[in-house]
Formats: structure tokens, C-alpha cells, sequence
């Protein structure tokens, strides 16, 4: 077995709005700073790391995947959009990754081999379930979590 598996996407039903993105994203900020013992940012350019975008992973031996919540939403300054996600570099596969204009997220994975920052992406989820009213389906290891 890979290890604990994440999975995560908008509802069916559901879309996000640009503040509920904005809002997760600075929930998420929080998470890792109170927990930069087991976390950190791992890519800090401007366009993958902004209002709208936020990632982070385990730090040394405890790093495994890379926790994304990538958008296309920018705010209304020239802040870029995410570099792997302009028009003409985005894939089918990398589309389905990222929050579109419509505020939909078609389904992320990422594995965390049960390493210590397997609970903070948990934590991170149930956090961004409650700001957006339990606007994702949410699984882990194929279980739905709430």
C-alpha cells in the first residue's frame, strides 16, 4: 500500500467564490505556521503562492507529495496566475487540479505516506470543509471524511 491517500474536489453541486478561495488559502497560512515544525511552503514564487494559491509539504524525511490549492483567480493588481496554469501550458490532467473561473475543483490526490504532515493536510481539509460551508468532497483512503 502507497500509504494514506488524500483526495479532494468541489462538490457536484457546488462551486467556490473567490473570497471562500482567498479566505481557505489564509486558513491554510495559519495551519502551517502553527505547525512549522512538521510543514512548510515549498514553492514561494509569487504565482504559486499568493492570496488565491497556497502549497506546502512535510520538511526533511517527512516530506512526501505536495499539498496544492492552486486557483485561477488573481486579484485585481498584476499578480500573475500561477505560471502551470496560463491558457497555453495547462494539461487536461493539470486542469483538473486547479480551482477554474467557475470556482469548480475537478479532483486532487496527494499521498502522504502517513508521514507526521499526513494530519496536517487532514487538518487543512476539515478546515477548508468548514470556512465553505462543506463545499468538497473529501476522502481519505477512499473513506469520505467530514
Amino acid at each position: 500500500m502507497l500509504g494514506r491517500i488524500y483526495h479532494y474536489k468541489t462538490k457536484e453541486n457546488r462551486s467556490l467564490t473567490k473570497e471562500e478561495v482567498k479566505l481557505c488559502v489564509s486558513a491554510i497560512k495559519k495551519i502551517i505556521a502553527q505547525n512549522e515544525n512538521i510543514v512548510k511552503i515549498e514553492f514561494k514564487n509569487k504565482d504559486s503562492f499568493n492570496d488565491y494559491n497556497i502549497n506546502f509539504n512535510g520538511i526533511g524525511n517527512g516530506r512526501h507529495e505536495t499539498f496544492i490549492l492552486y486557483s485561477r483567480f488573481k486579484n485585481n493588481t498584476s499578480e500573475e496566475i500561477c505560471s502551470c496554469l496560463k491558457e497555453e501550458d495547462i494539461t487536461p490532467e493539470l486542469k483538473s487540479c486547479v480551482i477554474d473561473f467557475n470556482g469548480k475543483l475537478g479532483g486532487v490526490s496527494v499521498i502522504t505516506y502517513r508521514k507526521p504532515y499526513s494530519k496536517i493536510v487532514e487538518k487543512v481539509l476539515l478546515e477548508c470543509q468548514k470556512i465553505t460551508n462543506n463545499a468538497f468532497e473529501i476522502k481519505k483512503d477512499n473513506e469520505e471524511i467530514k
